[in-house]
């Protein structure tokens, strides 16, 4: 059976199916040279639910025919949904599934599909922005801890961190889907380090190391992006965490309910950073118009930092003319790089009749071979499934039109003692939106990071912290 493709936005999503036949061919020499002959990729479409064939739950029959609707994101979902979907209709005669893309996915589209007693069987939602645990909080989410504990779905074959960020009050509301460990990677232009001399950070650079190869790329005659030689993200708040920690500090306690950002090490991490942006003019921070992907894009930045590892993707079709690589953002004064474990989950709504059947795609999109599919998507984000055999697949980590030792660089990553922490009380978007104020203030100099300033921020936030739980 075919997939049926219900929302008015899969008009432009139909040729999902072809686009990924186009890349499973691309890739065959390359698959059939890690697997041989025989290749395992292959019969993991074929003959789905195979012990170590792309996992997912066992074959089920069920009483009538039935339509299971899952609802996503467009990008490389439009790729992997008609890889993944047929072989599990195959191996669940009587279930089909109905999957609707739309770039309009999100939590504002659940909020009014919710509303509305329209909301599908499943749905990708995201954990960064904690939409997640309000959506559980307010039942809109389906908790599956007894569908767990009936099937004994062994949470070990996902990241820890990944399911502790989807539990709440000790219920999980979701499978983790895709997985990363966010704000941690740099990209480097290989020419430009080159011509200035410099070999290739590696694992044990620290940034005493940055800060002595800055000067030396950044280039004198010019303002703005094309002087700095290293370009990050600013502002927002997974990125400022990230930031925070390399020094040690962070803007919350480890339960997320005290803001930090008063602590010794945040006003050392600010002052570190806003010294090169200002003065030295060595570091283009993203706020404005400065848009550091682009201008490593161009080749005008010679480092490009505190990404998130999938976003190669974005620098694959720029493969003949950038000659680039990945590794992690040096360790700190702290002893730590800086970053986050984010992931994102696949859940079950209230509005689903079909829990068994929906329960048993909601295992198949968060089993490896999804996951492995993913990080071999030709568009959008490079974020496999947040589980560690999708991270060690010989298909992850040899991808071939990536620079050698980038998926590598991935996968340690996840290794790095970097855990997901949010507001307790799950306003995030709200701790957000002050923190964003201040700091795009600090970027464009009309402030110093004083120690009243950080009071006042510190106490507006905790102000946040202090209101009740969002969605309750």
């Amino acid at each position: 059976m075919r997939a049926t493709h219900r929302h008015p936005a899969e008009r432009a999503v139909t040729g999902g199916a072809g686009i990924g036949r186009r890349r499973r061919r691309a890739l065959l020499p390359y698959l059939a040279a890690v697997f041989g002959a025989g290749g395992g990729v292959l019969a993991a479409c074929a003959a789905p639910g195979q012990p170590g064939q792309g996992g997912g739950p066992p074959a089920g029959r069920t009483a009538a025919p039935v339509t299971v609707r899952v609802m996503d994101r467009t990008g490389s979902e439009e790729e992997v949904y008609p890889l993944r979907v047929p072989p599990f209709q195959e191996a669940n005669p009587g279930i089909t599934v109905a999957y609707e893309l739309s770039p309009e996915w999100g939590a504002p589209k659940i909020t009014a599909l919710a509303a509305g007693g329209g909301l599908p069987d499943l749905g990708h939602v995201l954990v960064n922005t904690q939409d997640y645990h309000a959506f559980l909080l307010q039942g809109v989410l389906v908790p599956v801890d007894e569908l767990v504990r009936r099937d004994r779905l062994d949470l070990r074959q996902y990241y820890a961190e990944a399911v502790r960020s989807l539990q709440v009050d000790g219920r999980l509301g979701g499978l983790p889907y895709r997985g990363y460990m966010a704000r941690i990677a740099l990209m480097y232009n290989a020419e430009l380090l080159k011509q200035a001399g410099l070999a290739a950070p590696g694992p044990a650079w620290t940034y005493d190391d940055l800060a002595t190869m800055l000067p030396r790329l950044t280039r004198g005659a010019g303002e703005g992006e094309a002087a700095a030689g290293l370009g990050i993200g600013w502002s927002e708040l997974t990125t400022m965490i990230a930031v925070f920690r390399a020094w040690g500090g962070d803007v919350f306690s480890a339960d997320g309910k005290r803001a930090t950002l008063t602590a010794p090490a945040v006003g050392a991490a600010l002052r570190w950073h806003l010294d090169r942006a200002l003065r030295e003019r060595s570091l283009l921070l993203g706020v404005g118009s400065a848009n550091p992907q682009r201008s490593f894009s161009e080749g005008k930045l010679a480092l490009w930092g505190r990404n998130n590892p999938g976003t190669a993707g974005n620098l694959v079709p720029l493969r003949d003319q950038l000659n680039w690589g990945m590794t992690l953002m040096p360790r700190g004064p702290g002893g730590r790089r800086g970053g986050m474990l984010q992931s994102s989950a696949m859940a079950m709504t209230r509005d689903s009749r079909l829990r068994d059947q929906a329960w048993r795609l909601q295992q198949w999109l968060t089993d490896r071979e999804t996951g492995v599919q993913f990080a071999l998507a030709s568009k959008g984000s490079l974020t496999p499934g947040a589980r560690p055999d999708v991270y060690a697949d010989p298909r992850f980590l040899g991808r071939p039109d990536l620079p050698p030792g980038v998926q590598e660089t991935a996968r340690r990553a996840m290794d790095e003692p970097e855990p997901f922490g949010l507001a307790w009380n799950f306003r995030g978007n709200e701790v957000d939106r002050l923190l964003r104020e201040v700091m795009d203030r600090l970027a464009g100099g009309e402030q110093a990071p004083e120690a009243g300033l950080l009071q006042d921020l510190e106490r507006r936030i905790q102000a946040v912290l202090d209101q009740p739980r969002a969605g309750t």
